[in-house]
C-alpha cells in the first residue's frame, strides 16, 4: 500500500497518514450506500472494488473515478493488476479483464470539469434490483435526487445534500419495490432533469 498511508474498508474508504491517529473518510465519487471489498495499488495508482462498481485514484485517494464502464456486473468483489491488465472478480462468479492502458487513458479524460449539467440513463436498465444513477454538475450545488412511481408518488430520496462540482454516481437498491416503471428526478439549484427506468424481476 505504500509507506505513508494505511487503509480500512467498511462502508467506504479511509486513510490514515503515518503521523496521525485520525482516520479520514474518502467518498467514492459521490456514491452512497456501498460496501468496499478490496484495494490494490500499482505504480502509485489505487484500485477499489465495491458493491456498486470499480474505482481508481491517481492522487492518493483524493479523487476517485469509475473505471467499470461496460462491465456487465456492478458488484466487484476483488481487483488486481497483472502485467498489462486490470482484473475484476465479480459477485456473479466471473472474472473480467481490461487493458491497463485503456483504463488509465479513460480516467485521465474523466478528470476534466463537466461542461454542462446532465442526468444520465441509469445502468443497468432494466435492472434487478440494483442500478447506478450518474449525474454531472458544473458547480457546487445543493442536490436532491428522488425516485417516483408512475402515479407521481415519491418512493425514495437518494440524495439531498450539498455536492461538489463534477460527476457523481448514486447507487439505488430497489429490493423493497415492486416491478414496474419508475422515474428519477434531480434538482441542482435552478436546474432539473428527469429520466425513466424499469425494475424488472
Amino acid at each position: 500500500m505504500g509507506q505513508n498511508s494505511k487503509y480500512l474498508f467498511a462502508k467506504g474508504v479511509y486513510r490514515m497518514s503515518k503521523d496521525s491517529s485520525v482516520w479520514q473518510k474518502f467518498p467514492l465519487q459521490g456514491v452512497s450506500g456501498y460496501n468496499t471489498y478490496s484495494m490494490y495499488s500499482s505504480d502509485s495508482v489505487l484500485y477499489v472494488s465495491t458493491s456498486v462498481g470499480l474505482f481508481q485514484s491517481q492522487n492518493n485517494g483524493e479523487v476517485w473515478k469509475r473505471i467499470d464502464d461496460n462491465l456487465p456486473e456492478l458488484e466487484v468483489r476483488s481487483v488486481t493488476v497483472y502485467k498489462d491488465y486490470v482484473f475484476a472478480g465479480t459477485f456473479g462468479r466471473s472474472i473480467f479483464r481490461r487493458p491497463l492502458s485503456e483504463v488509465l487513458t479513460s480516467v485521465k479524460k474523466e478528470e476534466t470539469t463537466p461542461k454542462e449539467f446532465s442526468l444520465s440513463q441509469n445502468y443497468p436498465n432494466p435492472f434487478n434490483p440494483k442500478t447506478t444513477i450518474t449525474f454531472s454538475i458544473t458547480k457546487e450545488s445543493y442536490v436532491t435526487l428522488k425516485v417516483y412511481n408512475v402515479l407521481g408518488e415519491e418512493v425514495r430520496t437518494l440524495l439531498s445534500e450539498e455536492q461538489p462540482l463534477g460527476e457523481h454516481n448514486i447507487a439505488f437498491d430497489a429490493s423493497a419495490l415492486p416491478s414496474g416503471v419508475y422515474f428519477y428526478r434531480i434538482t441542482a439549484g435552478k436546474l432539473m432533469a428527469t429520466q425513466k427506468m424499469v425494475l424488472l424481476r
